[in-house]
């Protein structure tokens, strides 16, 4: 999991973290999959002097899981949903994919990628 400030920033990490899974392909593709939502989330550290852990949690957070879980029937690396692709700039050509209701959502989801051109 990463955090970014900007959706620009996660998808632009998100297709090198494409192109750097290629490069180490050999015979068998080394195969991922990214799942993107931009969204509130909180942030924090528990625990004591001897052991901390940081997480992060929330719905946004919860969104981005069943994204990414997604990326294996849509036969995508990289998924996102409309929530970043409204924070994203234009000059990126994006695909629509679907709209589905993610596990445990009521709400539906539009699923993007972004066009191999791009």
């Amino acid at each position: 999991m990463a955090l970014f400030e900007h959706s620009d920033e996660a998808v632009a990490a998100a297709r090198d973290m494409r192109a750097a899974s290629d490069a180490l392909g050999g015979t068998q593709p080394l195969r991922i999959g990214i799942g993107l939502h931009t969204g509130p989330l909180m942030l924090g550290t528990i625990g004591g002097q001897d052991r901390l852990d940081t997480g992060v949690v929330g719905d946004a957070v919860n969104t981005a899981a069943r994204i990414e879980s997604l990326t294996k029937q849509y036969e995508q690396p990289l998924l996102f949903s409309g929530a970043s692709k409204a924070a994203c700039p234009e000059d990126l050509e994006f695909v629509e994919v679907d709209r589905v209701a993610p596990k445990g959502k009521r709400e539906q989801v539009t699923l993007f990628t972004v066009s191999h051109a791009a």
